[in-house]
This record gives C-alpha cells, sequence and structure tokens, in this order.
C-alpha cells in the first residue's frame, strides 16, 4: 500500500497563515538572526532534486513541488534525505515547498525529524507563518508514530507566549484527539485538551476563541453543545466567533441546535449565514434520532438534496449512529434515483440451455446474468468476476452464477468483437462493436419513517463505484470486450486465463480479464499502487447488503439512448446548481 498514511483536513490553517508573516521575535532596527541548520548546503545537489534546487527561472514551482512528491513513495533516500533536511531550515525558502520537503521527510519515519521541527519552532530566525505549519506537521507526526517528541511539542506551543502558535497548537490537537479517539480511549490527554479549550475560551481574543470552538468540534466534544449554542446565538460576539460556534455544531450538535441555527440564517451577516447553512443539515440528521422529529426531518432533507450528502455521509459511516438506514436511503436516493434505468423485460430472452442463470437476446445483443453482491465497502479491482475457485471475491462487488467461458461464448453469439487489448497512451483502442454497456439490476430496500420498502431498480454499474479521485460515483463508460488471452500452463495445456482466474470486468488494467476499461485510469486502480490520483471503492450508500441477489446486463453502446451520468447530480430535478458533483464525501 501507499505510504500516503495520513492526511488531515487542516480546516482552520488558513486564519492562522499569512503571506509575508513578520519574525516573532526581530526587534524592529535590529537584523534578524541566522536561522539554526543541522547539515550544510548538499553539493553536489542529489539528482533526483534537480529541478528543486534549480535557480533556472524555466523550472515552475509546480515542478519542484512534483519532484520532491514522488519521493514520498520511495524508500528512504539518504542524501535527497539530507538535502531536504537541510531546505526545511531555510528560513527565506518558500514554505509550500518547504512544506512538501517536510511531509515528505515524515513519510520516511527519520528518527531525528520530531527534535528538527521543535526546534524550528522554538528558533527566533524562523518566521511565524512557517512555525505554524511546524506546529502541523508535530501533529501528524504523533498520529503517524505516537512520537513523544512531537506530543510534548504540540502541548508546549499550546502554551506559548505566541498566540497564533497557541492557536494553530489547539486547533492541532483537535485533530489529534478525533483521529485517536481520545474521549474514549486516552482520558487523561482528553482532560488536557479540555482545559486547554477552557482556557482560550476565557480570553477576551476573538481569535483564540474561534480556535478553541474549531477543537471543539474536530474532538467532538458533546458536553460543550449547550455552550457553543450559546457562542452561537450572542449577538455580542464578532462575526468569527459566532461562525466558529456553528461550524462546530456539524459535529456535536443535538437535535435542539436547529432554532440557533434557524436564527442566525436571520443574520445578516454573510460569514454567519455561510457557517449556519453548512451545519444545517447534519443536525437535521440529528432530529432523525427520535421519532417525534423523525418523519419531518426525513422530508427536509429529502429536500435538501446533494447539499445533504456530507451530513449522509457522516451518519451512514458512524458505526453508533442508530439512524444509519435513514441516512443511507436518503443518500442512495441522490445516486441510484437519478441514474435509473428501466427495469429489463426478459420476455423473449433465450435461455442458455445449460446455465439457467444466463438469458440472451441476439437481435437486441442483450445479455442477462444472474449473480449476488459481494461487498458493501472496500477498494476495488474487479467489478465482476464469477464464482468459482481463484476469483477475486475480495475485491469486486458482483460475483456471477455461471462459468466464464458461458460469457465469453455468448458475447461472440451476440456479435461482440474482441479489441485490441494494446494500450496506447494509456488507452485501448474500441473498435466498433467491442463496446459494452453494464447495468445491474436487484431489489433495492430502503429505511423510512414509514417502515421498510422494497422497489426493483436498474442502475449503471458504474453508480456502485466510487471514484475516488473525483469524489463522486464512476463516470458512465464503455467497457471494451477485449477476451481475454490464451497462456501456456506448467503442464504444457494452453488455456484461456478467464477460465482460469475468472475475472469478468476488471477496474484494473488485465489482459486476463474478459472486459477492460478502454481509458488510462486503469492503469490508477491497482490496490498496490500510488493511490493519490484516483482508484476505486464500493459505493457505500448505492450497494445493498452483501448476499444481494441481482441480474448484471451487457447491452451494445448507443450513445443517442446512453443513460445519465451517475455522477451529474445537476441533471436531477432536485440537483443544487451550487453543487459541484465532482465534489463529495468519501464513501
Amino acid at each position: 500500500m501507499t505510504k500516503r498514511v495520513l492526511t488531515f483536513s487542516w480546516i482552520a490553517l488558513g486564519l492562522l497563515l499569512w503571506a509575508g508573516a513578520p519574525n516573532c521575535s526581530a526587534q524592529a532596527g535590529q537584523e534578524a538572526p541566522a536561522a539554526y541548520c543541522p547539515v550544510g548546503k548538499p553539493d553536489p545537489v542529489p539528482a533526483d532534486l534537480a529541478k528543486t534546487f534549480s535557480s533556472d527561472p524555466k523550472v515552475t514551482h509546480d515542478e519542484k513541488l512534483k519532484e520532491i512528491d514522488e519521493l514520498a513513495n520511495r524508500n528512504k533516500d539518504e542524501p535527497c534525505a539530507t538535502a531536504l533536511r537541510w531546505l526545511i531550515h531555510q528560513a527565506d525558502a518558500d514554505n509550500q515547498i518547504r512544506d512538501m520537503a517536510l511531509r515528505t521527510l515524515g513519510y520516511w519515519s527519520l528518527t531525528y525529524l520530531p527534535d528538527d521541527v521543535v526546534g524550528m519552532i522554538e528558533d527566533a530566525a524562523q518566521p511565524l507563518a512557517w512555525k505554524t505549519i511546524c506546529v502541523k506537521h508535530l501533529g501528524e507526526l504523533y498520529v503517524t508514530y505516537r512520537n513523544n517528541t512531537a506530543f510534548d511539542g504540540l502541548l508546549a506551543a499550546s502554551q506559548s507566549k505566541v498566540p497564533e502558535l497557541r492557536d494553530a497548537a489547539l486547533i492541532h490537537l483537535g485533530h489529534v484527539a478525533a483521529y485517536l479517539r481520545w474521549r474514549e480511549r486516552q482520558k487523561d490527554h482528553y482532560e488536557t485538551l479540555s482545559k486547554r479549550v477552557e482556557e482560550a475560551l476565557k480570553t477576551d481574543r476573538a481569535s483564540a476563541v474561534a480556535a478553541a470552538l474549531e477543537a471543539i468540534g474536530l474532538a467532538g466534544m458533546q458536553e460543550r453543545a449547550v455552550s457553543v449554542e450559546e457562542l452561537a446565538a450572542d449577538e455580542k460576539r464578532t462575526p468569527e466567533v459566532r461562525a466558529a460556534a456553528l461550524r462546530a455544531l456539524t459535529t456535536i450538535g443535538r437535535p435542539e441546535s436547529l432554532a440557533v441555527i434557524d436564527a442566525a440564517l436571520k443574520f445578516d451577516n454573510e460569514m454567519i449565514t455561510k457557517a449556519a447553512q453548512e451545519s444545517r443539515p447534519f443536525v437535521l440528521v440529528t432530529r432523525l434520532e427520535k421519532a417525534p422529529t423523525r418523519a419531518e426531518a426525513f422530508a427536509e432533507l429529502k429536500k435538501t438534496g446533494p447539499s445533504a450528502k456530507d451530513a449522509l455521509m457522516q451518519a451512514m459511516l458512524s458505526p453508533e449512529a442508530p439512524h444509519r438506514g435513514l441516512a443511507k436511503t436518503l443518500l442512495g436516493d441522490l445516486y441510484v434515483v437519478p441514474s435509473g434505468l428501466p427495469v429489463l423485460d426478459r420476455k423473449g430472452m433465450e435461455q442458455h440451455k445449460k446455465e439457467k442463470a444466463l438469458f440472451f437476446d441476439k437481435k437486441r445483443r442483450i445479455i442477462a446474468i444472474e449473480g449476488e453482491f459481494k461487498l458493501e465497502q472496500g477498494p476495488l479491482e474487479y467489478a465482476v468476476v464469477c464464482k468459482g475457485e481463484n476469483a477475486k471475491l475480495h475485491e469486486c462487488i458482483l460475483a456471477l452464477d455461471c462459468p466464464p467461458m458461458d460469457v465469453f461464448y455468448t458475447l461472440f453469439a451476440c456479435e461482440y468483437a474482441p479489441a485490441d487489448i494494446v494500450r496506447q497512451r494509456g488507452r485501448i483502442p474500441v473498435r466498433k462493436g467491442s463496446r459494452v454497456q453494464f447495468s445491474v439490476e436487484f431489489e433495492r430496500e430502503t429505511q423510512t419513517p414509514a417502515g421498510t420498502e422494497k422497489k426493483t431498480v436498474r442502475v449503471p454499474l458504474e453508480t456502485l463505484i466510487w471514484d475516488a479521485g473525483t469524489g463522486a460515483p464512476m463516470k458512465r463508460t464503455p467497457w471494451a470486450f477485449t477476451g481475454s488471452r490464451m497462456e501456456r500452463l506448467p503442464d504444457g495445456n494452453e488455456v484461456l486465463m478467464v477460465r482460469i482466474e475468472k475475472s469478468i470486468v476488471a477496474l484494473m488494467d488485465d489482459p486476463n480479464a474478459l472486459m477492460n476499461l478502454p481509458d488510462e485510469s486503469a492503469e490508477k486502480a491497482n490496490v498496490g499502487q500510488d493511490q493519490a490520483s484516483g482508484y476505486y471503492e464500493v459505493n457505500r450508500a448505492a450497494v445493498p447488503p452483501t448476499g444481494t441477489k441481482c441480474w448484471l446486463v451487457f447491452e451494445p453502446l448507443d450513445d443517442s439512448g446512453a443513460a445519465k451520468d451517475p455522477g451529474d447530480t445537476k441533471k436531477t430535478a432536485d440537483a443544487d446548481p451550487k453543487t459541484d458533483p465532482k465534489s463529495g464525501p468519501k464513501p
């Protein structure tokens, strides 16, 4: 797996950083002291960092960032590590370049790194903006490696004489508390954070109170819900504080918080209004918990549409949430309903003489094969396999109830022509007759305030696949019938590999599968490779429980009658025109 084991969503860092932040300790009229550096300037510069250290104006900033980033997924390289260590200590270097360099060093688990980061925070020559970035890295280093030096440095920063460092440390302690579940697992650390929060809330400085509220929301300090509601409603507070309190309610809000949020929506301030709009769906979700407010909240969330998907995703993924089923129904409606296709009429279709699970229509070139769902969550390298020995059931959505060779012969009987498996510039050249569209028909069970409902639906196969690169269901695509390949076995016999491996529809590039993705995204779908630029997972909001029976439908590509893109929520009647369908929570 990739070494990118931890990336925080540092929500409030933008409030703490600014271009050209002044040195926090240099006195007026005095020359700033030189920054301390434990290593000398690299000479010669390692070839893998030639662009990063280049003074050539033709080398762009993005090229330098990319070069450093590419080192992150490699094993530690001593010359590069020393060069990057020198770079992060250069007070006049670009902070974004230094940040990337420090992140890469963090991936390499270097023992000296926490001491270096703490040293830079204490170094009078380092600018304040860089020190706040270092505080963030202490949080990351502690979460990743449980390093005591990093933790002690973060606690020390939370009591710094520099207000900006105290605020940054408090926020990142909140991140650490959320990630490591201090509330349940480390009561002493949670109490320490609570004490720091209380101290910040008592100050007169608005940014300190806002930082404390940010930490409250991140750490899930539900015991402070009432006091947070009071701050959100207090018109004597600054908009910065009230907005921070409203944002905290996204994680610690309770059904009673809705009145505070609705009142804030009427207040004539853009910052407060925006925060209230963002938090409202999360509080509405909490009103699904109890019968008196359930039906009204369900109806309102349904009407809210795509704007509620983050809140619904949070509830659906929470093992403690008693209303997970209702949240999954509402979230699934955002993907399943817009992409729905007519239920397949199998009348007139011919049934395979031997395999009763296989139907086909040569004239329409339609094939329908019975199977069942295998996964409700997790990464995918395949979409469909056939059941049996060697089948990759642990990384696919569907498993078919017939042998792979019957699928192979039926495709030829319906006049599908194999495409050339050889890729050109990352793509498979797909000629006419080899493009296939897939859909899946199944009985969808949903939960509503009135009870359980069941309905047969048919959706594009892509609706069930989550593209982690775009944060949306996989885009509707024609699949290439590549036909698998012949290979000689150790016993000397030649065999079509799909007979052995049983892979029907591959997401990763697999010449042994019957079907492949024709575009270059297949090269990114291997779970063992770098996944920073995108990979595929089960769309947990759309798939039914494991074992649910289904039909996989093969159809020839018809551009004029192609189904709606399941990721394009702009095509739905209740879509929010301000919502980007490409951005969304991870399932």
